[in-house]
């Protein structure tokens, strides 16, 4: 028995060991202030002021087009930033407040995009939103108009249809088959007829206070601005009815969902990045992520097994969703114990507390480039910084699974 019992407890501890939850990993960071909007194609990540980012490299994101912002120069009608940016294919279509119109480029080389048409919108205001369904794009205008638009001639798209609804303070929308949803303030989810793009209905609204969805089959997951998520059964959209919630999140607004393969990523005002297991009518929390200094984030995309997160004030992480419940032999890079100081520093910084698997540090300016590669590692060390420009730099400290970003400021 007493052989039993301690072969039962070395299998109890051996089991703890290796059992983990989920969780996020940093694998790349492309610094930017201001970033709100965005969306990606394969290895290519498009942002609301024009920048496009090569991720095929994921542990180290690069601007691939010009540098100065590419769209200012494009044509001088373009003016100011775009506010909501789609990518479908070899294309961005780009809302842009400024100009009060929507531009259509041609990204299929990322480093010369060129435009290919634009549409003025000058009796409408802010562009909030926009979904594609094959030749026609739908735009959320203002707080309370959707627009259809036929793109089968991308050098002269044209409206077909605008449908003004009930005030509601709309931001978001989704489409499925012959029906968009549209999340808002005052009305909450607003169904669309969009069977007839040339004649646009709107059929049913259920609940308030919404910002943002996704949707999966029948159901619409709804980010609220204070109540967590909600979801609806959309399978009879003349009736969408509750099923269930996910709490958690009062107080905060949740800016852009986004489901992919049975997880929903909610990208928060305060909280973060928030990643939700979906089964059996119920939402688990299973990760999350908050940038140092802020968990602002706007914009969430999936690529492949990539998370991309926009947070405001840092810039775009790279993410990935750890789902294999083990730990693996790397003793991880952990942000809370290492130090890069002093900050702003003149002649060098000292990094204390490295874990003895870091093999690499690299340095990197606002840009994107590369500054300072070190590979002689040791466990609190100095580097020299005298010979580089006075500015923002970050610091990538390395290993095989994970990346993790400090900031320093470089002064004269």
């Amino acid at each position: 028995m007493k052989y039993l019992l301690l072969t039962i407890m070395v299998i109890l501890f051996i089991s703890v060991k290796i059992v983990k939850g989920q969780s996020i990993i940093e694998i790349g960071f492309f610094q930017i202030n201001g970033n709100i909007s965005m969306d990606s194609k394969s290895n290519l990540l498009v942002l609301d002021g024009g920048e496009l980012i090569d991720i095929s490299t994921p542990t180290l994101p690069i601007q691939t087009s010009p540098k100065s912002p590419w769209i200012w120069s494009i044509s001088d009608t373009l003016k100011g930033t775009p506010s909501v940016v789609l990518v479908s294919e070899d294309y961005a279509f780009m809302g842009n407040d400024w100009s009060k119109s929507l531009f259509i480029f041609n990204i299929s080389n990322p480093t010369y995009p060129s435009i290919v048409s634009s549409l003025s919108l000058q009796e409408m205001s802010t562009i909030r939103s926009m979904a594609k369904n094959d030749s026609i794009l739908y735009l959320i205008i203002d707080s309370n108009r959707i627009l259809s638009i036929d793109i089968s001639d991308l050098t002269n798209p044209f409206i077909l249809d605008t449908c003004t609804l009930e005030e509601g303070w709309d931001f978001d929308i989704a489409l499925d088959s012959h029906y968009a949803y549209i999340t808002g303030y005052n009305k909450g989810l607003r169904v669309i007829d969009i069977s007839n793009p040339s004649n646009l209905k709107s059929i049913s609204n259920i609940g308030s206070d919404y910002h943002s969805i996704a949707i999966n089959e029948n159901l619409a997951f709804l980010g609220s601005s204070g109540r967590g998520i909600d979801i609806y059964n959309i399978s009879d959209p003349l009736n969408p009815y509750f099923v269930y919630a996910i709490p958690g999140m009062e107080g905060d607004i949740i800016w852009d969902l986004e489901y992919y393969k049975n997880y929903l990523y909610a990208a928060t005002n305060g909280l973060g990045l928030l990643v939700f297991k979906i089964e059996n009518n119920k939402g688990t929390k299973v990760a999350s992520y908050k940038k140092d200094g802020g968990g602002q984030c706007f914009s969430v995309c999936i690529q492949d097994s990539l998370i991309l997160l926009s947070t405001l004030i840092k810039g775009i992480a790279v993410l990935r969703l750890d789902c294999t419940g083990t730990t693996s032999n790397s003793l991880m890079l952990n942000n809370d114990y290492v130090n890069v100081y002093p900050n702003p520093a003149n002649d060098y910084i000292k990094i204390n507390n490295l874990a003895p698997d870091i093999n690499k540090i690299e340095i990197y300016d606002l840009k994107g480039s590369l500054i300072n590669r070190i590979q002689n590692i040791s466990k609190n060390m100095s580097i020299d910084i005298s010979n580089i420009k006075a500015g923002e730099y970050s610091i990538r400290l390395i290993n095989q699974e994970k990346i993790i970003t400090k900031n320093f400021i470089k002064v004269e």
